[in-house]
């Protein structure tokens, strides 16, 4: 019985922690959405600025280093702005998706992320053709629209990026025993 107890408040223990680890990666990707947005609002209406390193600003904070960013994910259908981070690691997935390999110019981008609500969680719930968009941070806009979903095992990499799919998205499924794949095409 005090076995039993024991595992019920650890139970309950992990899952208030990955509630507030999902609610912390919600502000954090929020918060990078707006200073990134503003960067790319700014560059855009600059012909010749380039991003600048991260530098103090009047707080004596760090400002936001939009050279570590390939640019903003749109999914209308579940109204999420995501920053995407250009190179992956396990830190940067708790903030924001980030891109696996690939590129926009080579045509086999591939981003992943955390399967929080507030990141990739509803993504095996798209519907087909819906419409993606990445605002790259030169303010290159490109279309995607989902054309598959699939689940694959967790070590079937080979598969993942496998095919001529402009953009594929994945995340773990709920418990991380699979991952859940969405493939687009583009959206003309």
């Amino acid at each position: 019985m005090i076995l039993g107890v024991c595992m019920l408040v650890a139970a309950l223990g992990m899952e208030a922690h990955n509630a507030w680890e999902e609610r912390q990666a919600g502000r954090e990707t929020e918060q990078v959405y707006e200073e990134l947005q503003t960067v790319i609002d700014i560059l855009r209406m600059e012909e010749t600025a380039t991003p600048a390193e991260a530098e103090p600003d009047e707080t004596g904070e760090e400002t936001l280093d939009a050279e570590k960013y390939l640019g903003i994910l749109r999914i209308p259908e579940f109204g999420l702005n995501l920053p995407v981070q250009w190179e992956w690691s396990y830190p940067a997935l708790r903030q924001t998706p980030c891109r696996f390999t690939g590129s926009t110019r080579e045509g086999d981008l591939v981003i992943c992320a955390h399967n929080y609500a507030t990141h990739f969680g509803k993504l095996r719930n798209l519907s087909y053709g819906a419409t993606i968009t990445l605002e790259e941070m030169d303010g290159t806009v490109r279309r995607y629209r989902v054309e598959e979903i699939e689940i694959l095992g967790p070590g079937d990499i080979e598969r993942l990026l496998s095919g001529n799919w402009p953009l594929t998205l994945f995340t773990c499924t709920y418990g991380g025993e699979n991952r859940v794949v969405v493939r687009c095409g583009y959206d003309v």
